[in-house]
């Protein structure tokens, strides 16, 4: 049996989580201007229902105009597993079993491990680890029972492929999530289900502004400037979730979005001595940046 992928998504059910903001935002956009019928969620009603707003002009004006472009939205914690189950029981009864997630709905605290609390490490889990549990377990029992080719993407990140500085508790929970993309790949082909990990380096969204670090004032001129630094190398939410998009339907297991991220994944498996390398001058970077600001680090 071939591997199975979705390569186009006229008419198709697309379930998007985080789709308020960000990579998630840009995705539901760009999914309903190819015609998907879309299934929303995010935990910020108000932004959502912007997005479900753009979702549907682009939906009017995209080359798929007067498909069926029917889409399902709905603000909930994704904390909740009963809240996820029941998230997924609706968009069951309104649309149908989705032929494609996008799970897309996560956080970033960084912090050094003497620094950061207990309850960053615990809000970092429940959210971009047991959230993407909880959406596989609410989503895709029902997409094996419905025995037709679907895709399953899973936003990881840069910090589930390498080692950065000042992300312990974050690269646990999107290696995490990498984890289980690697195990569900050979689970569910022979479902005809593909498996996706995205995995973004820098992103121009809201959580790179937002940007919470245990222990740092994040409004020091010092940290102000490496942040600047940082979106210096950012891709737009857009690029990134077309380059998701796009992997998809070309069947691709890691989805990079930038190739600054390609190119260190290559040297950690292909030049460990540059990537070791690399790695320490970030590290020290990042210390320099903590000492100007006035942080024991």
């Amino acid at each position: 049996m071939g591997r199975a992928r979705i390569k186009d998504f006229d008419g198709r059910i697309c379930v998007v989580t985080g789709a308020a903001s960000g990579i998630g935002r840009a995705a539901a956009i760009e999914l309903a201007g190819k015609g998907a019928r879309l299934a929303l969620c995010d935990r910020n009603p108000d932004a959502l229902a912007e997005t479900a707003r753009e979702c549907a002009a682009r939906a009017a004006s995209g080359s798929t105009a007067g498909a069926a472009t029917k889409s399902f939205v709905q603000a909930f914690d994704i904390t909740s597993t009963e809240a996820t189950e029941a998230f997924a029981a609706a968009v069951f009864a309104e649309l149908g079993v989705p032929e494609a997630v996008f799970h897309v709905a996560g956080i970033s605290i960084w912090g050094a491990i003497d620094v950061m609390p207990q309850s960053d490490w615990e809000r970092l889990i429940d959210i971009n680890l047991m959230g993407t549990v909880r959406v596989v377990r609410a989503f895709v029992p029902a997409m094996i029972s419905a025995g037709r080719p679907g895709a399953l993407a899973m936003v990881s990140s840069a910090a589930g492929l390498i080692g950065m500085p000042w992300h312990s508790a974050y690269s646990a929970t999107k290696f995490g999530v990498r984890g289980i993309a690697e195990v569900l790949r050979f689970d569910l082909e022979s479902k005809q289900i593909s498996i996706h990990v995205v995995t973004p380096g820098a992103v121009d969204t809201p959580l790179v502004k937002s940007l919470e670090i245990s222990g740092v004032d994040t409004s020091d001129p010092a940290v102000a400037k490496a942040q600047q630094q940082f979106s210096r190398h950012a891709v737009s939410p857009e690029q990134a979730a077309a380059k998701m998009i796009a992997g998809v339907t070309k069947g691709k297991y890691i989805i990079q979005t930038s190739p600054d991220i390609a190119l260190a994944f290559a040297a950690q498996r292909y030049f460990p001595p540059a990537y070791s390398l690399a790695m320490r001058l970030l590290n020290r970077k990042l210390m320099r940046v903590a000492r100007d600001a006035g942080i024991d680090a």
